[in-house]
């Protein structure tokens, strides 16, 4: 009912429910997706499940994939109609993905500034495209963090998400692509990026000592492990996978964004 990732519940719900969808893909050659009861979207849950539909398709061309449309919502004082999640799921790309019409919606206030784009190469003017529609939203200092930010996610995903198979001993997923999502509501800016790797809490522990990693723990005063935790320890590494000099500082890059505003 919500395609969310803020809420430990929903999220559940959410990361469960794309288990099952990706489940489903590999033995079946038709899939049916209902969105009946389908109330709530926010921006990472709307990018992650185009992000794994697309993997799907590109994965298995032949899959027909087909959707119920999600239901219109009464809200505000005079009860106005409101199709908020067909028409985000719209703007985001899922129903072109998946090859299938959507009723034409009149784009609502808060999803309308909603632009996504993907990728498979570490292309700073690509980011930039979408990061320009925020020129006249932020103060100009503002809008370099955030550029600079984007870019080292994007370049995270096209070089440390996708690590060789052998590494981790099973199959990894070999198009290194990632998806972009930049939105502005108000006073609200969203910038997500999202990649299909496989994930920090993962890599963390195979590229660096562990007497290095309990040293950030330590330091950074970290009470548990879970995948937030190691995630912010990851920031304040700056060795990479790559070995270069000039890299590992792009931790710094995304964690500065928290810091300032």
């Amino acid at each position: 009912s919500k395609l969310d990732l803020y809420s430990t519940k929903n999220q559940k719900a959410f990361v469960s429910f794309l288990s099952t969808v990706k489940a489903m893909s590999r033995s079946c050659k038709r899939l049916f997706i209902s969105f009946r009861n389908t109330h709530r979207i926010t921006a990472p849950a709307g990018l992650l499940l185009v992000a794994e539909m697309d993997k799907i398709v590109v994965s298995n061309p032949s899959i027909t994939i087909r959707c119920s449309f999600p239901p219109k919502m009464a809200e505000g004082r005079y009860k106005n109609s409101q199709s908020l999640v067909e028409s985000a799921l719209k703007q985001i790309g899922f129903f072109k993905l998946i090859g299938q019409q959507s009723p034409k919606l009149t784009n609502e206030a808060s999803v309308r500034r909603w632009r996504h784009l993907s990728g498979d190469t570490a292309d700073g003017s690509l980011a930039g495209s979408l990061l320009n529609q925020l020129s006249d939203s932020l103060p100009k200092g503002a809008r370099q963090k955030m550029y600079r930010g984007a870019i080292e996610a994007i370049s995270n995903c096209v070089e440390h998400a996708y690590p060789d198979p052998e590494s981790f001993g099973e199959p990894i997923f070999s198009d290194r692509r990632w998806w972009m999502l930049v939105g502005i509501d108000q006073e609200r800016v969203s910038v997500v990026v999202c990649d299909l790797g496989v994930g920090i809490p993962s890599t963390l522990p195979k590229k660096h000592p562990s007497n290095l990693i309990r040293k950030i723990i330590s330091t950074i005063g970290i009470q548990n492990e879970s995948d937030g935790e190691l995630i912010r320890a990851s920031t304040y590494l700056r060795r990479t996978r790559t070995q270069l000099l000039n890299r590992g500082r792009g931790g710094q890059d995304v964690r500065s964004i928290v810091d300032l505003y």
